[in-house]
């Protein structure tokens, strides 16, 4: 069976150690996501007295992973609880605030995920992925989308989606020979030998017309080294099976047992909240006091917001690690750029920039209401901004505009440079 680009799945799990892979129960629906095998240090060597290059030898490897998508009032959070992590306050039942602005001069502690993308047929995993840089384009006509991309570890290929159903079948006391059978669906194998490989396990149990080919995947095997762990993927995937059940002739003693290590389902949405066109506005005030009380612009066409080198990898000479060993964070970088009227109000951006002064700016979209909390679904991006440049002067559907580039800058009276305030239905992350 082919597969498919559309049906590609997203899944993610937050890890408790960075690097360390955990069940992805969770699914975007939102956020687009590319996956790339990477690395460096792949060196082509050519022996002696020979024109063609002999052997190609690794290096380390990592993965990244392009961003894409709209942007959501609910995905997102997930992305940048991995430039900081953060807890949500309560507004009221149901309703949370997250509020997200990294520090100046320390190191924030954050999210770090392990990634699936495939489907019940094929899959791969990623490990330690953190953003690495990240960006929205608010556009006039047209809902605003993300870009940006994430560090991670190696990719790990033919990795069976977390949410699949897998079961154990343990042995205690020592298999010395004998064989075993294992039944499912009112079907009962061949007898599988005590020092079968978990290839001929699994060729016996696709076997059985009630699973059939490639609906497990059998590792562990052995049953005298056992566990042997069955995972039900492809037509039998995501679904919560009976528990196989098995007759066992084996010798040396011992006892045999079966257990479901994780029941099969559905993966949970994180929540598919995106935000619209008609949801946003613009503001922009000298202080960070001051956007409480400024009115929304009428004359911006586009913004594009882009922050970048959140972190960077850190490899050592350390036969431990196939890829880097950590990820330690870097000075940002960023731009805002702002297509606006080149009316007096536009035009008056020419005096701030001369005079290099720091200009608060908001873009803030509020969608429909969290439930009945009185709440709405909201995503708001603050940040301080020295005007860097006028460019050039455009057309906007007979409007004449003007194009500013800004450069983000840390304000020492409001204590942050960009700061996120996010409110939707998710009490964790």
């Amino acid at each position: 069976m082919a597969r498919a680009t559309a049906l590609q799945l997203v899944q993610v799990g937050k890890e408790s150690v960075a690097g360390t892979a955990v069940a992805c129960t969770t699914m975007f629906q939102s956020i687009g996501m590319e996956i790339t095998p990477g690395g460096d240090g792949f060196t082509e060597q050519r022996a002696q007295g020979q024109r063609w290059t002999s052997v190609v030898v690794p290096g380390r490897e990592w993965a990244d992973v392009k961003l894409s998508g709209p942007l959501d009032y609910v995905e997102d959070t997930w992305l940048l609880l991995s430039l900081k992590r953060v807890a949500a306050t309560t507004l009221a039942s149901g309703a949370y605030s997250w509020v997200i602005a990294p520090s100046l001069a320390a190191e924030d502690l954050y999210n770090t995920y392990t990634l699936q993308q495939g489907t019940p047929q094929h899959g791969h995993r990623v490990t330690y992925a953190a953003l690495k840089e990240y960006g929205i384009s608010w556009m006039k006509d047209k809902a605003p989308e993300r870009s940006g991309s994430m560090w991670a570890r190696r990719l790990e290929d033919d990795i069976d989606l977390s949410t699949n159903e897998v079961q154990s079948i343990t042995r205690t006391g020592t298999v010395s020979g004998g064989t075993y059978t294992i039944s499912f669906g009112g079907q009962t194998t061949a007898s599988i030998a005590y020092d079968a490989t978990s290839a001929t396990t699994q060729a016996a149990l696709e076997a059985l017309s009630t699973i059939g080919s490639d609906n497990v995947s059998v590792t562990g095997a052995p049953i005298s080294g056992g566990p042997v762990y069955i995972t039900f993927r492809e037509d039998l995937g995501k679904t919560n099976v009976a528990e196989v059940t098995v007759s066992s002739s084996l010798t040396g003693g011992g006892t045999i047992a079966v257990a479901t290590v994780t029941t099969g389902a559905e993966p949970t949405a994180a929540g598919f909240v995106p935000v619209g066109a008609t949801h946003l506005d613009v503001y922009m005030a000298d202080s960070w006091a001051g956007l409480a009380g400024a009115s929304a612009e009428t004359g911006v066409f586009k913004v594009d917001l882009k922050l970048s080198d959140f972190s960077g990898q850190k490899k050592v000479i350390n036969s431990t690690y196939t890829s880097f060993a950590e990820l330690v964070p870097k000075a940002f970088s960023g731009s805002l750029d702002v297509v606006m009227e080149a009316d007096a109000t536009g035009m008056a951006l020419l005096t701030a920039m001369r005079a290099g002064t720091t200009k608060w700016i908001r873009v803030k979209a509020v969608g429909a209401q969290i439930g009945s909390t009185g709440y709405y679904y909201t995503y708001q991006v603050d940040g301080a901004f020295k005007v860097n440049k006028p460019n050039t002067f455009s057309d906007e559907d007979g409007a004449y505009a003007v194009q500013w580039s800004f450069t983000p800058v840390y304000d020492s009276v409001a204590g942050k440079a960009i700061e996120w305030t996010i409110y939707n239905a998710t009490a964790s992350v």
